[in-house]
């Protein structure tokens, strides 16, 4: 993974941190370049790793502490409303009840085995990972909407060249560009572990 991109490891590691309890809720975390030397990446790998803790609402901001290592209380589960919904050139999708919890972030992947099967393309093609945070406006409950935009289907509209866009502006852009949409939707989950908690 390129120098300004978070792997997997390094956002991994962090989070493995937080979740091991190794760095307890109300703790700040240690400066960029002692995470960079403890990581031996670059600071502003490290920069961007913490924005993906943040927008997962393992790490909260505090004016004058920096970066803070939320407390994971347990909290009632939410509906999302899946469905999106089509005025004109306008696309909506259905989170009335949940506000942007942070900017749109997009990083460069390869396309893995599962998801080229999903996407009807070629395994290791060259795609965008969009992750959309959310806020629950009643209980504070955050989620990440993904998408994934692969570089030969947005090649020629403004999402090649900057794909850090909401979903319902990545369907626009898409309609203008190529006509009526199609899509299939899937949802993912696993069973908690004994010692997870919910965010």
């Amino acid at each position: 993974m390129g120098e300004g991109v978070p792997s997997g490891r390094d956002t991994g590691a962090d989070r493995a941190s937080i979740i091991s309890g190794e760095w307890e809720p109300g703790r700040q975390i240690p400066p960029e370049e002692q995470l960079s030397a403890l990581y031996e990446v670059s600071r502003p790998t490290i920069r961007q790793a913490v924005a993906v803790l943040r927008t997962e609402g393992l790490l909260d901001v505090q004016q004058g502490r920096g970066s803070i290592v939320r407390d994971r209380q347990a909290k009632a589960g939410v509906l999302m409303e899946r469905a999106i919904t089509r005025t004109g050139a306008r696309y909506a999708t259905g989170v009335d009840q949940w506000s942007r919890g942070g900017e749109p972030a997009a990083v460069h992947i390869r396309i893995d085995e599962a998801s080229a099967e999903l996407l009807e393309i070629a395994e290791g093609e060259a795609a965008y990972a969009v992750e959309c945070p959310l806020i629950h406006q009643a209980s504070g409950t955050r989620a990440l909407h993904p998408m994934i935009l692969p570089m030969e289907r947005i090649t020629g509209t403004p999402l090649a060249k900057n794909a850090a866009v909401s979903v319902a502006k990545a369907y626009a852009i898409l309609a203008t560009a190529n006509g009526e949409l199609e899509w299939r939707e899937t949802v993912g989950a696993r069973m908690p572990q004994p010692d997870d908690a919910p965010l």
